[in-house]
């Protein structure tokens, strides 16, 4: 489950719960992405990778640097 922590201006902070199973290897980290939606001039949006989190114990992230409104 993904929840929002706290949302500002130009930035919002995430927390994640773990996967249910990791499939038999430890997790060695999470990536986190940001995207811009699909607009009448572009059919798919774009991601980025805004931060790696490493291991499994850390399960929040704060995005930095974002634009209000988009």
């Amino acid at each position: 489950m993904l929840k929002l922590v706290r949302v500002t201006s130009d930035s919002v902070t995430l927390q994640w719960s773990p996967p249910y199973s990791d499939g038999g290897s430890e997790i060695q980290r999470y990536v986190v992405l940001t995207g811009t939606a699909a607009s009448a001039t572009a059919a798919v949006g774009r991601w980025e990778e805004a931060g790696r989190v490493a291991g499994a114990a850390t399960t929040t992230f704060t995005v930095q640097r974002l634009r209000e409104g988009s």
